[in-house]
């Protein structure tokens, strides 16, 4: 059996680098879980506000932008509701 596929007694064998970066996550979830949520309307008030510009073009970039959004904020939550990290 090599160490790529060596199994130990709390799960398959992970390298040094991932076995890290998975308790770091661990560590890290009470910060995800109070992470905000990104909202489309809220960036764009903020870019407006910052910029002082309010056309955005094309209608279609605030439907990409929102769904974007959509599933940056679906992809976080995934990831904070995984107990074994990433």
């Amino acid at each position: 059996m090599t160490a790529e596929n060596q199994f130990t007694g709390h799960g398959p064998y992970a390298p040094l680098p991932v076995r890290l970066v998975n308790g770091l996550a661990r560590q890290a979830k009470p910060v995800f879980d109070r992470l905000a949520l990104l909202q489309s309307d809220k960036l764009q008030a903020t870019a407006v506000r910052q910029t002082g510009l309010q056309d955005w073009g094309d209608s279609r970039l605030e439907v990409a932008l929102a769904a974007l959004l959509e599933s940056v904020n679906q992809d976080g939550k995934s990831l904070s509701d995984n107990p074994n990290g990433f």
